[in-house]
């Protein structure tokens, strides 16, 4: 993965061991936070907290998996994340900062495999990721 598209961790899995999940989030400390608790649970992360990077991913980086998208913050650009998600057939489950039906409406209309409202909690987050990426991990 591009350094100038995505940050990568030490102690990542390598990618052929473990799925690659993009994850979007424009507060550093929240991306962090996610990135942390998917890689202890076994996944491999590529973080990125603004639309060109997340764009630039998607078209440049053919191992993702999945995409969390926490659309707090972001205005209706986001959507258009969600479509290339969509169009490159990676599943993504968008996070809301509060319930905002009209959002829930955009998500699902470009794909989204599920709509989370914060706070998350890490049982529920993990679940989905699993069952949505048909992993143990």
């Amino acid at each position: 993965m591009r350094a100038s598209a995505a940050r990568e961790r030490e102690g990542d899995v390598p990618m052929n061991e473990a799925p690659a999940i993009m994850v979007l989030d424009r507060n550093a400390r929240n991306l962090e936070l996610v990135e942390d608790l998917l890689r202890r649970a076994g996944y491999r992360t590529a973080g990125v907290s603004d639309l060109e990077d997340a764009q630039r991913l998607i078209v440049e980086e053919t191992g993702i998996a999945m995409a969390l998208l926490d659309i707090g913050g972001f205005d209706s650009s986001v959507w258009q994340v969600c479509a290339a998600l969509h169009d490159k057939g990676i599943p993504f489950l968008v996070v809301s900062p509060g319930r905002n039906e009209a959002a829930e409406r955009q998500g699902y209309a470009r794909g989204a495999r599920g709509f989370l409202i914060k706070p998350l909690t890490v049982k529920q987050l993990l679940g989905l990721v699993r069952s949505l990426l048909g992993t143990s991990a």
